[in-house]
This record gives C-alpha cells, sequence and structure tokens, in this order.
C-alpha cells in the first residue's frame, strides 16, 4: 500500500501490510482509501481488524480525532522529567517509552517502564494540565500480579472494550485513537494489561473481537 499521510511514525512510499487467511484479517480493496492503525507483530506491520481501521469517509471521526492527537504529540523527555519528579529513587528505561491517548482524553499521553528496589515499576505522565503521574510497582519473582524478571517492553493496542475472557466492559464506550497498553512478562506469571477505562489489572493474554 501507498500511503497518503502519516500521523505517527515513520513509512516509506510503500509499506507492506500482511493480514492472516483467518477471521483476524483486515480486507482491503484496491485504489480505495482507508484509515489505518498499524501495530508491529512479530517482526511484520498488521492491521488490528477490531479497533477503528476503516474505509474512508466511514472512519472521518476517527481520523479527526486521530490528527488532534497526533497534532498535539507529547515529549517523552518532558515525560521522563516529570516521573523523575515524581519519584527520584526510580531508574526509568527511556526506550521503552510509549506514547498514545491512554485514557480516552483526546490527549497524548506517555507510559514509561522504570525499576525500583527489585520492581517493576510502570509510569504514565498524563497529556491532561495538572493530572500528576501514575507510578504502579509490581514485585519481581511472584506468581501473582508480578514478573519474574525485569521488564523491558511495553505493547500498545485499540482499547475495545472487553476483558481478558472476552466479555464486554460494563461503562467502557470505545473511543477513536485510545489505546490501551500492556507489559508482558515471561513464563509461568500471566500479563498485566492495563487499560486506563477500566482502571484494573488483569492477568491472561491479549484480548480478542
Amino acid at each position: 500500500m501507498s500511503p497518503l499521510r502519516v500521523l505517527k511514525g515513520t513509512a516509506g512510499p510503500s509499506v507492506d501490510l500482511f493480514s492472516e487467511n483467518s477471521s483476524g484479517r483486515f480486507p482491503m480493496d484496491i485504489r480505495r482509501k482507508y484509515l489505518l492503525f498499524v501495530d508491529e507483530f512479530h517482526g511484520r506491520l498488521m492491521v488490528d481488524n477490531c479497533g477503528n481501521s476503516d474505509l474512508l469517509p466511514h472512519a472521518e471521526n476517527a481520523l479527526a480525532q486521530a490528527s488532534a492527537i497526533a497534532a498535539q504529540g507529547s515529549d517523552p523527555q518532558a515525560a521522563l522529567k516529570a516521573l523523575r519528579i515524581a519519584n527520584p529513587a526510580i531508574t526509568w528505561n527511556a526506550g521503552s517509552a510509549k506514547t498514545a491517548d491512554f485514557d480516552c482524553d483526546g490527549r497524548a499521553d506517555t507510559v514509561v517502564l522504570g525499576a525500583e528496589k527489585g520492581q517493576v515499576v510502570v509510569g504514565v505522565e498524563w497529556g491532561a494540565p495538572k493530572k500528576p503521574p501514575t507510578l504502579l510497582t509490581f514485585p519481581i519473582g511472584t506468581l501473582r500480579d508480578g514478573f519474574s524478571e525485569q521488564a523491558k517492553t511495553i505493547y500498545s493496542f485499540l482499547l475495545d472494550c472487553k476483558n481478558g475472557e472476552g466479555w464486554r466492559l460494563i461503562g467502557c464506550r470505545i473511543t477513536p485513537a485510545c489505546r490501551e497498553f500492556s507489559v508482558p512478562t515471561v513464563t509461568l506469571i500471566p500479563s498485566i494489561s492495563i487499560g486506563t477505562p477500566r482502571a484494573a489489572l488483569s492477568g491472561g493474554g491479549e484480548s480478542s473481537c
């Protein structure tokens, strides 16, 4: 496909997208225009068919909201500075930072991984003025709500308003460009998944449509 406009990230004059031959496919027609939210999975770029990717002009509202967030942007260095002020004892991994609208207010937020005294720390610097950073700590080496080693990667997904078992969350409403994030652990310990609108921790893998 040939991108006409890139809201976030970088792309060349042409981009290869993978779509598996399953219920997770995202079918596209030649010479049609789409708004696409693309994630990297196992080294390949894929379109999440659970989210707000759609054929234009059906996706005009989502495009407007995504454009507004992209225009506002977020400064990872400013976010790191705010998180260091919130707790100077935490060592932050700048390379783990992910930026998106995680609380569905139309503003770009930044989430970063950190470490403190044998604990994994997840810090969120919110884009809303005067909203203080959120710091979440998890033990290392436990089998419940913890990690077997220091976390290094954050994955971001479109919010689908479902829990880990696929049940729809009461009161949750899908908003274009709104995302949730997940911090994967390693063997035997469930992933820690965080979606701000649900404000909860849940074990299990990725949610499905």
